[in-house]
């Protein structure tokens, strides 16, 4: 008998300590559920209202097929797509509308409508512009004769080391007119960790020079795995300007194209007094 009373006061007291609610939970339920049952369906709606915005778009000739808050939909966006499809973009795009997001992409769309824009200008500009002459071969060739560095291959030899401290020692010693074969190897007889490397027509490193000539020397480079090198021009060899024409050809073009928007721009900042100030650092 007592063994059956256990049994019976055992699920009741696991009732109490675990199924029973809270007084206050109960109440704060209550006021939520009063709260909400208390409002109007009006006041629900215009609530519901508040959390998204619309996005008024421009009237169209194209049938309208939907309105989602009063923005249409017309026939000629669907592009065979499900009407339900478009109903459901325009909806989570006015949902977003009323979380702020478009305030995230504000500057995005103003650089993109600004491109579009732009570009319309630019293409008017081109077509009223009066028939020019084609880039001539003169031009051509007194551009590649002014620019001998942008068109020539530059071979390069690094001296690379891991002891920072050989860095002036081995500046001084690249500098010099020693073959640098035998530099490396006189530093590698005496067990200093020094390697040599040909570095081919590279104008990648054409940046770590002050001057492109035969000889130039850069200064101590740190590398990014933290070893450390000194890089040597060994060779210039001009780029022949048969393989060169055609890209300088559409340089100047481009440039000629410049300048007629550069010359537009100036004159609508005179008929428009448009001020323009340019800020020094």
């Amino acid at each position: 008998m007592k063994r059956l009373l256990m049994l019976l006061i055992l699920p009741a007291v696991i009732m109490t300590a675990c199924g029973a609610p809270d007084k206050g939970e109960n109440k704060a339920e209550d006021k939520t559920v009063n709260e909400s049952s208390n409002k109007s369906p009006e006041q629900a709606q215009s609530q519901a209202q508040s959390m998204v915005k619309t996005d008024p778009k421009p009237q169209k000739d194209s049938k309208v097929v939907a309105r989602v808050n009063g923005v249409p939909i017309y026939q000629d966006e669907l592009k065979g797509r499900p009407l339900q499809h478009l109903i459901t973009e325009e909806v989570l795009y006015q949902k977003g509308l009323g979380l702020g997001l478009d305030e995230k992409y504000a500057e995005k769309v103003r650089d993109y409508k600004k491109q579009l824009i732009v570009h319309d200008l630019k293409t008017e500009i081109l077509e009223n512009l009066p028939p020019t002459k084609e880039v001539s071969d003169e031009e051509i060739q007194n551009y590649y004769d002014n620019n001998t560095e942008r068109y020539t291959f530059v071979r390069m030899y690094e001296v690379g080391f891991a002891d920072k401290n050989l860095g002036d020692e081995i500046l001084g010693k690249v500098k010099s007119e020693e073959d640098l074969t035998e530099i490396v190897n006189a530093y590698v007889e005496s067990g200093a960790n020094v390697a040599g490397r040909d570095l081919g027509f590279n104008r990648k490193m054409v940046r770590e020079f002050d001057s492109v000539e035969l000889g130039s020397v850069t200064g101590v480079i740190t590398k990014p795995d933290g070893s450390y090198s000194v890089i040597k021009i060994v060779e210039i060899k001009p780029i022949p300007l048969r393989q060169t024409e055609r890209p300088i050809r559409r340089l100047l073009e481009a440039k000629r194209k410049g300048y007629a928007n550069d010359n537009y721009a100036n004159q609508i900042i005179e008929e428009s007094g448009i001020e323009v100030e340019i800020i020094e650092n």
